[in-house]
């Protein structure tokens, strides 16, 4: 389920990057309609969490053995804020200390549809298959080390972004995977720590979110 979840939803991101940082953001600061269509449509993805919890609450223990449950202390839920807070401030000393964007309000409606497909669809599809699934399967199940269960994880995170993103400018490509692949090996350490995804997801909501809303827009 978990693989089905994110190839489902690996399609419907490819188009809602588009929507969100593509040329047409531009018609989302004048177009009524779309700038509507936007709004709801973040609303909806937002929705996918209530879907999920009500499977999860059927199915619990299948979706507590790949971490889809609240983690036991709260101090695992402030790491990941912590930690999702902490990359996005670097992102942004980085990119504007190497002169590689210059920091622009993007319309509010590009802002919600992108933090709705973070936070209702490309983070919790990404934690439930490469924390959840892949880390788990490798780490936990077939005893294997910590490092190599996390390095297998974040290869496979980090090629849907290759795939999608090789044609796109080299130096931001590059730091796009960078980040990629630094919040895939401290979400398997969060998930070691927590036997939940959900601190990852923060951390994940955070970084994207945060980083979506002086970026510019096209």
């Amino acid at each position: 389920m978990a693989l089905g979840v994110y190839l489902g939803s690996l399609g419907i991101s490819v188009m809602a990057s588009y929507l969100a940082l593509g040329d047409s953001v531009g018609t989302l600061r004048s177009g009524t309609g779309l700038r509507w269509t936007s709004i709801a449509g973040s609303a909806l993805l937002m929705l996918n969490w209530l879907l999920v919890r009500t499977v999860a609450g059927e199915h619990r223990p299948a979706f507590k053995a790949i971490g889809l449950a609240m983690p036991a202390s709260k101090w695992h839920l402030a790491f990941g804020v912590v930690s999702g807070c902490l990359f996005a401030a670097h992102f942004f000393f980085t990119g504007l200390l190497a002169d590689l964007f210059a920091p622009a309000w993007r319309a509010l409606p590009a802002i919600l549809w992108e933090i709705s497909v973070v936070a209702g669809l490309r983070s919790l599809s990404e934690e439930l298959f490469f924390r959840g699934l892949v880390f788990n399967q490798l780490y936990r199940l077939r005893r294997g080390g910590f490092w190599a269960a996390s390095a297998v994880a974040t290869a496979c995170n980090i090629l849907p972004y290759i795939v999608l993103g090789w044609h796109s400018d080299p130096t931001f490509f590059t730091l796009t995977l960078f980040y990629v692949a630094a919040l895939s090996m401290v979400n398997a350490f969060l998930y070691r720590m927590s036997h939940s995804i959900v601190p990852g997801v923060l951390n994940s909501v955070l970084f994207y979110s945060l980083t979506s809303f002086n970026l510019p827009g096209g």
